[in-house]
């Protein structure tokens, strides 16, 4: 049997030309819809933010009702237990534990679990210095200390800090012992900043001194973050949404709202404005 072939048969393949415009179409489909991704991924990560700062406002009322009415101290001193921050306290009593753990030496030990409502899904890395003196309020993203066991500072490493103002700090150290505060004393809680989007474990603003917590000045100037070392009295919160203008807050009603450039352009800060506790 014979078999013929069919040479004249044309092998059909792209050309150069018909390729280059498959890519040039993909590229601006790309370029037209990531954009919106981007958008939508970090309209989600503010979503998610809301939401742990709801369950931080929840964790507040849990120990409060536990402790006859009173707040978590910002900071507790306890003898030879330096450190004691309020996001240690309320992981504690959130999780119904009877004490705080207090050892975080992460050259030796994996760091106890933090929880995930801690931690700001839009964390980015700050870059500032720790304090030489071991202490590590700083909440940068993916940074572990080398903690002294001394220094039991095993929570520090999160996405939000407390309004400090008139909170109870107990620090005999620096000579500081602030009662704990009540959510009865407060004036307007609903208009009262309790925890913010912030690179540190607390931030302090006594009557509205804007300086040490705003993106901008009174002058209209953008404020640069704080730092030991060349500016002190910088901002300590982070604008970490909308293209880093825009912050959530924790009102002491345990509402939850976001603010674009300035906290105190839409809330207070103190509690009970002249009049200290």
């Amino acid at each position: 049997m014979a078999v013929t072939l069919n040479t004249n048969r044309k092998l059909s393949a792209f050309t150069l030309v018909e390729l280059l415009v498959v890519i040039s179409i993909i590229a601006m489909l790309l370029a037209v819809l990531l954009p919106a991704l981007n958008k939508a991924r970090e309209q989600a990560r503010f979503t998610i933010c809301k939401t742990n700062a709801r369950t931080i406002g929840a964790a507040e009322m849990l120990y409060s009702t536990a402790n006859d009415g009173k707040l978590v101290l910002t900071r507790y001193d306890k003898p030879m237990n330096s450190g004691l921050y309020w996001a240690a306290q309320l992981w504690t009593v959130y999780n119904g534990l009877k004490s705080v753990p207090t050892q975080n030496d992460y050259r030796n030990s994996p760091p106890i679990k933090r929880p995930a409502w801690l931690v700001c899904p839009s964390l980015s890395h700050f870059d500032a210095k720790p304090d030489p003196g071991g202490c590590t309020g700083y909440s940068w993203s993916d940074v572990r200390f080398n903690v002294p066991p001394k220094y039991p500072f095993w929570l520090q490493n999160i996405g939000y800090g407390r309004n400090t103002t008139d909170q109870g700090y107990y620090q005999p150290g620096a000579n500081v012992n602030k009662p704990a505060a009540k959510l009865t004393n407060f004036r307007n809680p609903s208009n009262l900043v309790a925890h913010a989007d912030s690179f540190y474990m607390d931030f302090f603003a006594p009557e509205n001194i804007r300086s040490t917590t705003d993106l901008f000045l009174p002058d209209g100037t953008r404020n640069a973050p704080y730092d030991h070392d060349t500016n002190p009295s910088g901002r300590q919160v982070e604008y970490r949404h909308q293209n880093g203008r825009a912050l959530d807050v924790l009102l002491w009603d345990g509402h939850v709202s976001s603010v674009r450039d300035s906290i105190v352009d839409s809330y207070s800060l103190d509690p009970i404005p002249g009049n200290r506790m």
